[in-house]
């Protein structure tokens, strides 16, 4: 049986794009909110819950991020689901993250907008580096 790991999300940024160099590479984090909502069967009462997710994303994706994100930005990324370990006083801590293939601006800003149609070299956003985007056809054979 194959596996399979794809997470998508759409939500708001809980702060602005953190970036560090790492070799010739750049690595964007940020945290993206996503809230579910409904009403209460017993009391008719509206309710919300929020969750945050740590999102990661490497190469051009993450300098356009850095560029074009702000606190409060509504994206949708597309990646998949990671799990970090780490040893804290002899016991095993984890630490989920999504490891974003691609990341939309969907604020409608006109800055955000170009940063999406930039061209990606990240393994992350455009397949391996330098290679162009594969053309299909728009007919579907069934």
């Amino acid at each position: 049986m194959a596996s399979f790991n794809k997470a998508i999300i759409a939500g708001n940024l809980g702060g602005d794009v953190e970036t560090r160099a790492v070799g010739d590479n750049t690595v964007a984090k940020f945290s993206v909110a996503t809230s579910e909502r409904w009403k209460d069967k017993r009391t008719g009462e509206r309710k919300e819950k929020t969750t945050w997710h740590s999102v990661e994303a490497w190469g051009r994706t993450a300098e356009n991020c850095a560029t074009y994100l702000r606190k409060g930005s509504k994206v949708l990324v597309e990646g998949s689901y990671l799990c970090d370990e780490y040893e804290k006083d002899g016991e095993t801590k984890r630490f989920y993250k999504i490891k974003a293939h691609t990341v939309q601006f969907l604020d409608g800003r006109q800055d955000a907008q170009q940063a999406q149609q930039a061209p990606a070299s990240s393994n992350y956003a455009a397949g391996k580096a330098g290679e162009s985007q594969p053309d299909f056809d728009d007919d579907i054979g069934f």
